[in-house]
């Protein structure tokens, strides 16, 4: 049995306070007592601490009927960001994102080049950029969160494979990660991006901890996070969640270079060659032209179909609570995909499940941030 150490309970007692303030946004220091059990004294401890770091401030007096009106602490998400970045292949996403998750700046822009190329070369200067653009001071910047499509060892920074990427072989990826640290003077984590996703889709809808979510990303290719009771289903060889390689094809044969059978049909790259016009709606302008076409009832119906069946078997292994549908192909489909998968479903599969379109703007974002964000708390949080 591990040994008891006081300074443990103060860290947890920290944290568990933390995270009722962040949740609710006001609140006294009575109320955090009676909500938590934690006493007075030390509750006045923990808010101090959190003033002194300005993760809260003082908001005024509060109502009473009875006796002295509680001081209302209010909770100050600017006090740190953390940047998150998705990076799919075609795609590349930035943005900063504040302690309870609000995307404060955004810039996604259209690349060309493998892993290296984009981590080494470019990908400093995007951030440069974006933090200099917003006007924000480097120091309140707690690290960055990098989401990739592939699976991913985090712990030991290694990439099994990514080809989106330009990653087909096993890869230890450290030394690029600790490159881009040194420059950008923060840590970085890689995450693969749909379990980023996954993870920003959770913490926007407020999920309980143990609500079940598995989040499909649509876009350069096809790939999804699980969430079960509360937490990143990775798989023992990392890999839990690569639908894109599901295949319905006994005469198929799979490769690590290549997308797999379900991503090769409905991946970015597939639409446009079975629909050219799809590669240039990039507005929303030509978006909304396209949905009034019969190409886009086509398009539609086919990738419901594909993804009706994926999810009908996802959850009749899993029977999970919800399925949320996004990236970049979905934010072009919008609704009338999740009524055509939803159609599908309701002939193909046995348990019932809700299926939803993302409810996040930038889920990789928000959960690629989160993770830096969460790493550097458990550390401020602790003497």
């Amino acid at each position: 049995m591990a040994k008891y150490v006081a300074s443990h309970l103060k860290d947890m007692n920290r944290k568990i306070v933390y995270k009722l303030i962040s949740s609710i946004g006001e609140i006294s220091r009575a109320e955090i007592s009676r909500q938590t059990g934690i006493s007075s004294p030390t509750v006045l401890k923990i808010t101090n601490f959190l003033l002194q770091n300005d993760f809260i401030k003082e908001a005024g007096e509060g109502i009473s009927h009875i006796g002295r009106k509680p001081q209302i602490l209010k909770f100050n998400p600017s006090a740190a960001y953390s940047i998150g970045v998705d990076f799919e292949g075609d795609f590349l996403k930035i943005g900063i994102v504040d302690l309870i998750g609000n995307v404060k700046a955004f810039k996604q822009i259209r690349v060309s080049g493998d892993f290296d190329e984009i981590i080494s070369k470019k990908l400093y200067d995007y951030i440069e950029d974006i933090i200099n653009n917003e006007g924000i001071s480097k120091n309140k910047i707690l690290g960055i969160g990098l989401g990739i499509p592939g699976a991913i060892d985090v712990v030991n920074c290694i990439v099994e494979f990514a080809p989106l990427v330009g990653i087909y072989t096993r890869r230890e990826c450290k030394v690029i990660i600790d490159e881009l640290s040194s420059k950008s003077g923060l840590p970085v984590f890689l995450e693969n991006d749909a379990n980023a996703a996954a993870i920003g889709e959770y913490i926007t809808r407020k999920l309980s901890p143990k609500c079940d979510l598995a989040y499909l990303s649509l876009g350069t290719g096809l790939g999804a996070g699980l969430i079960l009771n509360g937490k990143i289903r990775r798989g023992i060889r990392n890999s839990a969640g690569e639908i894109g390689y599901m295949v319905f094809d006994k005469d198929y044969h799979t490769y690590k270079s290549k997308a797999g059978w379900l991503e090769s049909r409905i991946n970015f790259q597939a639409l446009t060659e079975k629909w050219e016009i799809y590669k240039s709606i990039e507005t929303e302008d030509k978006i909304e032209d396209f949905k009034n076409s019969k190409d886009f009832i086509l398009l539609v119906d086919y990738v419901a179909s594909y993804l009706g069946m994926c999810i009908a078997n996802l959850n009749a292994l899993l029977d999970l609570d919800m399925v949320v549908i996004g990236g970049v192909s979905t934010k072009r489909l919008g609704l009338p995909l999740i009524e055509s998968v939803k159609q599908y479903m309701s002939k193909l599969r046995l348990l019932d499940i809700e299926c939803e379109l993302q409810s996040c703007e930038e889920p990789g974002i928000v959960g690629a941030a989160s993770i830096s964000t969460n790493s550097a708390l458990d550390k401020l949080l602790v003497d």
